[in-house]
């Protein structure tokens, strides 16, 4: 499992987890690894590490293992509790597990676009991103893929960057693709999401096409407890289009929520 870091080695360990975008975009290509921005200044007390998941994605991989991994990376790499596990769409699927099997290994969960069972708009984007990938159609399935993730002038900026960019840079990966996505169309964790005994901040786009905001209820009416906020007229990507509200919605959350000591 590959990771960059930022921020010093002693301090808040927060844990990002992806979603499918990491099929063809894990930290361990340089491209992809230097796009990532250092958090702002606030966050100077905070190690924030982004991790990817295991490559190769084997037959027998589901969110379920792939929680393992991600325990198995706290406890070799962190040598403690995550603080905070911030985790997208199909990262939530992942973190989900994580939590619920080892809650010793994270303390806090800021779940975005998150999902209970692929429901028909989540299983319609991934399996036309699917088609796309398997095609060869890499600027159908950037414009797709864009088109579903941001709104208004963002969106424009974006669809008019594909046209001067090209496909993705690591078209080698799209075996990757197609098996993270096999994986995230399998999952249902409606029967787990109810034993989640962290403090958990649920985040959602009004405006999101692919884990819409019924979706999103749905995972918030499962969870004991579990917070909401809302990204106003934003798609899939309000993570990044809106990367200071989200940023500060994790740092808040962070600071402001206190969690039960655990023996």
């Amino acid at each position: 499992m590959p990771w960059i870091e930022f921020g010093p080695s002693d301090g808040v360990p927060v844990v990002i987890v992806p979603g499918l975008t990491d099929g063809l975009g894990p930290v361990s290509e340089p491209a992809i690894a230097a796009a990532i921005p250092a958090p702002p200044a606030a966050w100077a007390d905070v190690r924030v590490v982004v991790v990817s998941h295991r490559h190769p994605i084997g037959d027998d991989v589901t969110t379920r293992s792939l929680g393992r991994d991600l325990a198995a990376f706290v406890e070799t790499v962190l040598g403690r509790p995550a603080e905070l596990v911030a985790a997208h769409s199909m990262g939530t699927m992942i973190a989900t597990h994580l939590a619920v099997d080892r809650p010793d290994a994270v303390r806090r969960l800021v779940l975005s676009a998150p999902v209970a069972v692929p429901d028909v708009h989540l299983a319609g984007h991934v399996r036309r991103w699917a088609t796309l990938v398997a095609e060869g159609d890499w600027k159908g399935f950037a414009v797709a893929a864009c088109t579903a993730a941001y709104t208004g002038r963002e969106r424009e900026r974006q669809l008019a960057a594909i046209e001067v960019v090209g496909p993705p840079a690591a078209t080698h990966l799209a075996d990757r693709h197609l098996a993270l996505s096999a994986v995230a169309l399998a999952h249902d964790a409606t029967t787990v999401l109810p034993t989640v005994d962290q403090p958990t901040l649920l985040l959602g786009g009004t405006a999101d096409p692919v884990v819409t905001p019924t979706a999103v209820a749905r995972v918030a009416d499962l969870v004991p407890h579990a917070e909401i906020g809302w990204f106003e007229g934003l798609a899939h990507g309000f993570p990044e289009q809106d990367r200071a509200g989200y940023q500060s919605a994790l740092r808040e959350f962070l600071v402001d929520t206190p969690v039960a000591a655990r023996p």
